[in-house]
């Protein structure tokens, strides 16, 4: 006979509040990264991750051939990284990121924009 199934709702619920605050976090980090001159400022731990993971999408969309700007949007930003001699500097409060060939830029993403309140 199968195993009986413990469903514990108390520890999902945990769970879910923990993702959910880690999301309002990460669209605040979001959010504040937008307004922030890129290449002056120091990234939190909290924006460098929104920083890597908005890379990770527009890296992944590249296509081969003659270098074209590619956009990845997420937690209500959306990236740009456009082609430009040389690199971009990034400072995070972890060390230095060098982004060869690439311009970035990160504006403001209605689409993507995440509905927070509380959880259902």
């Amino acid at each position: 006979l199968p195993a009986r199934l413990d469903r514990a709702e108390s520890s999902r619920a945990r769970l879910r509040r923990e993702r959910l605050a880690q999301e309002r976090r990460l669209t605040e980090a979001a959010t504040e990264l937008s307004t922030v001159d890129i290449a002056e400022a120091v990234l939190d731990d909290n924006q460098t991750a929104v920083l890597l993971r908005l890379l990770d999408l527009a890296l992944a969309a590249r296509t081969p051939g003659a270098p074209r700007a590619v956009a990845a949007a997420a937690h209500g930003v959306r990236l740009v990284l456009i082609p430009a001699a040389g690199y971009t500097t990034v400072t995070s409060k972890r060390g230095t990121l060098h982004i060869d060939g690439f311009r970035l830029q990160i504006e403001p993403a209605g689409h993507t924009s995440a509905v927070t309140g509380a959880p259902r």
